[in-house]
């Protein structure tokens, strides 16, 4: 069987991947084996170390076993990648992400992957760099390929009143 779904993680120890469907957005986990096949879009073999979380990907399994067979990130014409997006405006009462000039919708389940973690799409901010997956003009997952961070200080009452310096940058 074959199923349009995106890569939310995988889990090398016990040969299992963590995926959720798009038609019917559940997640899943299905066991992998050394038989399983992992290509690129154009057919070349990879590893699964490989397939970032929230690639949009083909999945094939036997219906039987739920063993997979073999991930392609998916070569359905529908689905898109946009790289190195730097230009973004994410609007939470539309639900609506405007990369560039064009508009998109995403639904509330949006996958948005940070440093490997999940995260909300309105902590997306300017500064950061994206990687926006898609199908038709619906963004299905977006993954920070470069983010401004995040710094949380530790017994912060040393700090009332005095500066840190992160990188050359006085904060205050």
């Amino acid at each position: 069987k074959k199923i349009l779904c995106v890569i939310t993680g995988v889990d090398e120890e016990n040969s299992l991947i963590e995926f959720y469907k798009v038609d019917s957005e559940e997640t899943n986990r299905y066991s992998y084996d050394a038989g399983t096949k992992v290509m690129t879009k154009a057919g070349r073999d990879i590893s699964i170390k490989s397939v970032p979380k929230g690639s949009i990907v083909d999945l094939y399994y036997d219906p039987n076993t739920y063993i997979i067979s073999k991930v392609q990130i998916s070569k359905e014409k529908k689905v898109w990648e946009n790289s190195k997006v730097t230009s973004f405006f994410v609007d939470e009462t539309t639900k609506s992400l405007k990369v560039g000039t064009s508009l998109y919708y995403y639904k509330d389940d949006v996958y948005v992957v940070s440093d490997g973690k999940e995260i909300s799409i309105n902590q997306l901010t300017q500064g950061d760099t994206l990687i926006v997956h898609g199908i038709d003009n619906q963004i299905i997952s977006i993954v920070v390929d470069k983010g401004h961070g995040y710094l949380t200080l530790e017994g912060e009452d040393i700090f009332v009143g005095g500066l840190v310096d992160v990188g050359g940058t006085i904060v205050k």
